[in-house]
C-alpha cells in the first residue's frame, strides 16, 4: 500500500489519503447495495434480542456488512460490532443498540443508515476484544454504548426522543454537508488515515477503490459528527499518519472466528486498536483507532 500527499481538512477534520494494494480481487456486493436491490434482508430474530439481528443473503455473492454501520428500523436502531462478511444464506449478525428509548418494531426488515463516529467505533473495537477473549463473542458493553451517545447528543446539541444516534445526522446535517463537500473522494484512494482536533484518530482501508469511492461519504459524515464537537486544534503533520500505518505493522495480531466468511483479526497495542477481515488472504476490511 503506498501513499498519497495530505490530501486535504475542514473544520477539526484532517484526512490522508491511502492509495496502493490489491484492487477488486474478490466479488461480493456492499450492504447498502444488497439492501436496496433486495438480496439482503436483515430483520430481528423469531424472539428479538438486543445484541443480534438476523441477516439473509439470496444473492450468490457475499455481502459486506462493515463495523459501525448503522441499521435502521426493527424494535431499536442497531450499530455492527464487527465487519461481517455474509454468504448465501442466513448470518447473525453481533449488532449494539444505539437508540435506548425504544423497543417496539417500526418495520420488520430494516434499512441502511449511516456509520457511527470513530470514537463509538474506537470504544466497541477494544469491548469486543474484551469481549472475544473472555468468552469468544463479538459483544460490546451497551451501557456504555448508550452514554456515549447521549454524551455525543449533548456536545453537538441534538435533542431525541429515542436517544437515537440517527438523530445527530437528521438535526446536523446541514454542518456534515460541509465537510463532505470540503473533502471529496480522491481518485485511487483505498483508505484514509484520519485527524480529528489536531490527533490522529483512525485508519481504515478496503481492497478497492471502487469500494472506497461508494463508502468514503459515510466516513467523511461519521468523522464530522466527532469533529462538530471538537475545535480545529493544531496542524497535523503527514509524518503522524505515517507513524500510525507503522504502529498498525508492529503491533500484535490475533485470530478469531467471524460470523460469516473469512478471518476475523484483531489488531492490538502498540498505540492501537481495531480489526481486519480477511477471504483468501486479502484484506477485505481493515478498522484500526489510535489509543492515546
Amino acid at each position: 500500500m503506498g501513499w498519497a500527499s495530505n490530501y486535504a481538512g475542514h473544520g477539526a477534520v484532517t484526512i490522508f489519503a491511502l492509495t496502493g494494494g490489491r484492487q477488486g480481487q474478490i466479488a461480493y456486493v456492499l450492504m447498502d447495495e444488497a439492501v436496496k436491490a433486495g438480496h439482503l434482508a436483515v430483520r430481528e430474530l423469531p424472539s428479538p434480542a438486543v445484541p443480534e439481528l438476523l441477516a439473509v443473503n439470496s444473492s450468490p455473492e457475499p455481502a459486506l456488512l462493515l463495523d459501525g454501520e448503522i441499521l435502521v428500523g426493527g424494535w431499536q436502531h442497531r450499530t455492527l460490532n464487527s465487519t461481517v462478511f455474509a454468504p448465501r444464506g442466513q448470518t447473525v449478525l453481533p449488532v449494539s443498540c444505539v437508540e435506548q428509548g425504544r423497543w417496539h418494531n417500526v418495520a420488520v426488515q430494516f434499512s441502511t443508515g449511516e456509520s457511527s463516529y470513530p470514537r463509538l467505533r474506537a470504544a466497541q473495537a477494544a469491548q469486543v476484544h474484551d469481549s472475544l477473549q473472555s468468552s469468544g463473542k463479538h459483544i460490546s458493553n451497551q451501557s456504555a454504548v448508550w452514554q456515549s451517545i447521549q454524551q455525543q447528543q449533548q456536545a453537538t446539541g441534538v435533542k431525541s426522543v429515542t436517544g437515537a444516534m440517527s438523530d445527530i445526522y437528521v438535526s446536523r446535517r446541514d454542518a456534515i454537508a460541509a465537510f463532505e463537500r470540503a473533502l471529496p473522494y480522491p481518485d485511487g484512494a483505498v483508505g484514509a488515515i484520519v485527524a480529528i482536533g489536531g490527533q490522529i484518530v483512525s485508519l481504515e482501508f478496503v481492497d478497492s477503490p471502487r469500494t472506497m469511492r461508494k463508502l468514503w461519504g459515510k466516513l467523511i459524515r461519521a468523522s464530522a459528527v466527532d469533529a462538530l464537537s471538537h475545535p480545529a486544534g493544531s496542524p497535523v503533520d503527514i509524518k503522524r499518519a505515517v507513524r500510525m500505518l507503522h504502529r498498525a505493522r508492529l503491533a500484535q495480531f490475533e485470530w478469531y472466528r467471524t460470523p460469516g466468511i473469512g478471518e476475523d483479526v484483531r489488531v492490538v497495542g502498540n498505540g492501537v486498536m481495531g480489526a481486519a477481515l480477511l477471504h483468501d488472504g486479502i484484506v477485505v476490511h481493515a478498522a484500526l483507532f489510535r489509543q492515546h
